[in-house]
């Protein structure tokens, strides 16, 4: 099973004593990262029996810890640098001219712009070296059998819900094998972990990402019609529902008249200090007993699933700190949005393809979902679709609502693998088979960009009353500002609160509200798109970077915060 072999060596030397006595010693006192994505230079068994004999030797002498300059030799013997597990080939697409769009781009100084940011697909292009597949005990870097983009700086893999983003920009840019060349690469993981992992990584492989992959096959499937594309990504996505729509990440609540819904959350499956943020972790553990340490690990690796690590959305309250975090409390409504838009996808791809069993199921799935959504987080008020906090203890036997279950029809078999018959849809009444306990929620009555994603992803009918409520909501909320669209109100210092803006949330509000069907959303969308496109211009002239996030206040000026 290549998905336990892959953990097994994940856990031979990222769990043994080494990484915690690397990390506390401040080895790389810069970033706990540098370490975890260093390739061994022998083989694993070779490492632990070598870091043993020395852990033996000053615990036989009364020390209890390796000395500094011993520790520091003993990693530069036994490990390489990071990124030496990567080769940096040029785009085979990348033309000297730029893309074609650029030449309809007025005035020319932006279609500058455009085609010097262009010339970065280059310097963030990688494939993993042979080694990687060869041995994978020596990384932690997760093979990939394609090229793909990286973040870049301290960030050297392939991240999940990035690479929708990445994808629609090498569409936009021509870049058509690129892009399906990256999509191939997440398909291929879910063959080995039945879901996207957060990176290609082994520490990342204990949770997953927002789920836009079948955003990403809509796209490219757009961009070049390919029923054989469908037909390979259709069981794959089946997968990855199935995965959000399970276990842990699946719950039961309850509506104020008794109805029960299912929902699901960010709940990443990992209770220790995350390998790649060790030292931070263990810090904010202090002093807490064994199980509240557990928890808040749990708590902090699901907000990295979330994307949005790290936000008061996820804190106890908009004042309190990171060490309140109580991320697996929350039912977030973009989350569940993407799902209903996953659930679409899969319907739309089945019907195409002449799967009509698998068709059927996910129409129903989306139907009652976004029946959901609206029940339990739509708020008249606000204008907007808000998070739920969970009111009732885990454990407690469940209360309200019947036992109604809904049939789903026998998929063919390109999907059968992966998906059930007769599973519950997620979002439909009544009280799964196999749980035990229902939730009472609350709304989570805060401003953040994710109350509009629903707009995005179609959880309320184009030109509608709803439509236009959300729009208006979403222009009398505070967040839309002179440079972008605030990530919160809430000025923090996370890097997921104000004043950041970040590229994800831009683009869906603006595709949000040019899709609305609203009087007035288009324009809007159109000038939230050309504030954002100046400000990075701006920033890019006066510090010769592209940055992961901007000041929704300030053309020009990056982002802050951040691990």
């Amino acid at each position: 099973n290549k998905r336990n072999t892959t953990q097994f060596l994940f856990m031979s030397w990222l769990r043994s004593s080494l990484l915690h006595h690397v990390q506390e010693a401040r080895v790389f006192p810069l970033d706990s990262k540098h370490f975890v994505d260093m390739p061994l230079r022998v083989p694993c068994a070779q490492l632990l029996d070598a870091w043993a004999l020395l852990e033996a030797k000053y615990a036989h002498s009364g020390k209890p810890h390796v000395p500094l300059q011993e520790l520091t030799e003993f990693v530069s013997n036994h490990f390489a640098e990071p990124s030496s597990d990567l080769e940096a080939p040029r785009p085979a697409e990348l033309l000297p001219e730029g893309p074609a769009f650029l030449q309809q781009v007025q005035p020319r100084e932006m279609a500058e712009f455009g085609k010097t940011v262009y010339s970065l697909w280059r310097l963030l292009y990688r494939k993993t070296s042979s080694s990687v597949a060869e041995q994978p005990e020596r990384h932690t870097l997760l093979a990939l059998p394609h090229p793909f983009i990286i973040p870049g700086d301290r960030f050297r893999e392939c991240y999940y819900w990035d690479s929708y983003w990445v994808i629609r920009g090498l569409l936009a840019c021509g870049m058509h094998d690129s892009a399906h060349q990256l999509l191939l690469n997440l398909l291929s993981l879910v063959d080995t972990f039945g879901f996207v992992p957060n990176g290609a990584r082994t520490y990342y492989t204990n949770r997953s990402q927002p789920p836009l992959l079948s955003a990403m096959v809509a796209a490219c499937h757009q961009a070049a019609p390919s029923p054989q594309l469908l037909r390979q990504a259709l069981p794959r996505l089946v997968s990855t529902w199935r995965w959000w729509t399970s276990g842990d990440k699946m719950l039961t609540v309850c509506s104020a008249d008794g109805s029960t819904y299912r929902l699901s959350r960010y709940c990443a499956d990992w209770t220790q200090p995350r390998p790649e943020s060790y030292r931070e972790d263990l810090a904010l553990a202090a002093g807490l007993a064994p199980a509240a340490a557990q928890q808040l690990y749990r708590d902090l690796a699901s907000a990295a699933e979330s994307g949005w690590d790290f936000s008061t959305r996820w804190f106890q309250d908009e004042g309190s700190g990171l060490a309140s975090i109580q991320t697996t409390k929350i039912v977030p409504a973009d989350l569940n949005a993407l799902l209903y838009k996953t659930a679409c996808d899969i319907a739309s791809f089945a019907k195409e393809v002449g799967d009509v069993d698998t068709a059927a199921a996910f129409e129903q799935h989306a139907i009652t979902l976004r029946h959901a959504i609206n029940e339990l987080m739509w708020c008249q008020e606000d204008g907007c679709w808000h998070d739920l906090l969970l009111q009732q203890e885990p454990g407690q036997q469940a209360v309200g609502g019947g036992q109604q279950h809904e049939h789903e029809p026998q998929t063919t078999s390109s999907t059968r693998a992966q998906h059930e018959p007769g599973q519950q849809a997620v979002g439909g009444s009544g009280r799964p088979p196999d749980a035990g306990t229902v939730y009472s929620v609350v709304h989570l009555r805060r401003t953040y960009a994710s109350n509009w994603v629903g707009l995005w992803c179609g959880c309320c009918d184009a030109g509608s009353d709803q439509a236009a409520a959300a729009v208006c909501g979403l222009q009398a909320s505070g967040l839309i500002q002179a440079a972008g669209v605030l990530t919160s109100l809430y000025p923090s210092g996370e890097q997921w609160d104000a004043p950041n803006a970040w590229p994800p949330l831009q683009h869906m509000i603006i595709e949000g509200l040019a899709g609305s069907g609203v009087e007035g959303a288009a324009a809007l969308a159109q000038q939230v798109a050309g504030a954002w496109v100046r400000s990075n211009k701006l920033g890019y002239e006066q510090t010769g970077h592209m940055h992961e996030k901007y000041n929704a206040e300030y053309f020009g000026k990056a982002g802050a915060g951040g691990e």
